[in-house]
């Protein structure tokens, strides 16, 4: 048994995200006393991989794979969770593994959560801590693997240049931010995950 990192790649260099998931992975197998396997699709250069954890790479070119399509990278990740014995899947928080995760999950009938934080608090049961309520709050879920499997999608970052181009490639052209609160004290007090609470710094 052991833990699969999707990769997630571009012209041949490893996005942040998909590093920091295989960082993820490397810590949660640790924990469990289990390998980290990677998949990288098209991609000649495995180094990074290696300096970030990865016990194996799986390396798949295909020119069907040349551009993203869920229902294609599914099923590409679908046959490496068989023959490998997979047990969880682990995802970046890139635009396109929101859409490979619930895809993924319904392909392979197992469990799904997204939006995940921190490793696992208890392995058994796996409870994870993830956001919610448009990330004003967190909450402890625990993983039931439905078919064996589970498959977990790490939170997204404050800046996700990839959901930023895709708004780019969309038609947007401007991005207006909004305050909840200017007054101080209420800043602090607001029960949020937002890093900075400083109404100066959020001035700049």
């Amino acid at each position: 048994m052991s833990i699969l990192v999707y990769t997630e790649s571009e012209n041949n260099e490893f996005k942040k995200s998909a590093l920091e998931a295989l960082s993820y992975a490397r810590a949660l197998g640790d924990k469990m006393n289990e390998s980290i396997t990677c998949l990288a699709i098209n991609c000649n250069d495995f180094s990074q991989l290696k300096q970030h954890g990865a016990d194996k790479i799986i390396d798949v070119n295909n020119s069907l794979l040349e551009k993203f399509t869920s229902k294609h990278y599914s099923e590409a990740i679908t046959e490496i969770v068989k023959t490998e014995n997979i047990k969880i899947i682990i995802l970046n928080s890139s635009a396109n593994s929101k859409y490979l995760g619930a895809y993924l999950s319904g392909k392979l009938e197992s469990a799904y959560i997204s939006n995940v934080v921190d490793l696992p608090s208890e392995l058994s049961p796996f409870l994870v801590k993830r956001t919610c309520f448009s990330n004003k709050a967190f909450s402890t879920t625990e993983i039931i693997p439905c078919a064996g499997q589970g498959v977990i999608a790490l939170q997204c970052r404050d800046n996700d240049e990839d959901l930023i181009k895709l708004m780019r490639k969309a038609g947007c052209w401007n991005i207006f931010f909004g305050f909840e609160t200017a007054v101080e004290e209420l800043a602090k007090n607001m029960l949020t995950n937002r890093k900075n609470k400083d109404l100066a710094q959020m001035k700049k």
